[in-house]
């Protein structure tokens, strides 16, 4: 019968009848065996745990830097700019070459540095950031005429007009920028594929 032992006396008393007759293995030396593939088993998965875990931490620390990349470009985006703004007006012109010097380079550097998955936030960005540098360095550092009611009107017109050179510049820089990574992009695919 299948699952009892053959003999109960003698060597046979250990071999299974699996329809192998008396060539099967004994259960002495199946035992060890089942244990041992046990071990490997538990010594895989202990070893699958690991790499999850380096995984895991891998994953983590590749958000960091995203996030501290992403941190970067925030801050070239907006300091720059306003350095440039600080500089114009430290000179006594109002916002000028400084200042779009200044903005291209930061929407230019931040094109760079920043992530493939955060170019949502970028692209739109350095047209707004310029808009609101140059309304602070107006209303904070300009005639006093502008401060107030009609004055704050027609100066904003003014500013949106004198600013409109500088996001552009700024705005054609990103593209510029991605465009360059887009075609490395796919140069490097394609020198990978062949």
């Amino acid at each position: 019968m299948a699952g009892r032992p053959a003999d109960a006396l003698g060597e046979n008393a250990e071999r299974w009848q699996d329809g192998n007759g008396s060539g099967a293995e004994p259960l002495s030396a199946r035992l060890p065996q089942q244990a041992a593939s046990r071990m490997r088993a538990g010594r895989v998965g202990a070893a699958a745990a690991r790499t999850r875990a380096v995984r895991g931490a891998a994953v983590r620390a590749r958000k960091g830097e995203r996030r501290a990349s992403r941190a970067r470009g925030v801050a070239l985006l907006l300091t720059l700019p306003v350095m440039g703004a600080a500089l114009d007006e430290a000179l006594g012109a109002r916002l000028g070459w400084a200042f779009l010097l200044a903005a291209v380079g930061a929407a230019g550097a931040g094109a760079v540095s920043c992530p493939r998955s955060a170019l949502w936030w970028l692209v739109p960005a350095p047209p707004l950031v310029v808009a609101l540098v140059t309304v602070g360095a107006e209303v904070l550092c300009g005639p006093a005429a502008f401060r107030g009611g009609k004055g704050l009107t027609t100066g904003a017109v003014r500013w949106g007009v004198d600013a409109f050179p500088a996001m552009a510049a700024a705005q054609t820089a990103v593209l510029a920028v991605l465009l360059v990574r887009y075609l490395r992009t796919r140069r490097g695919g394609r020198a990978g594929s062949a």
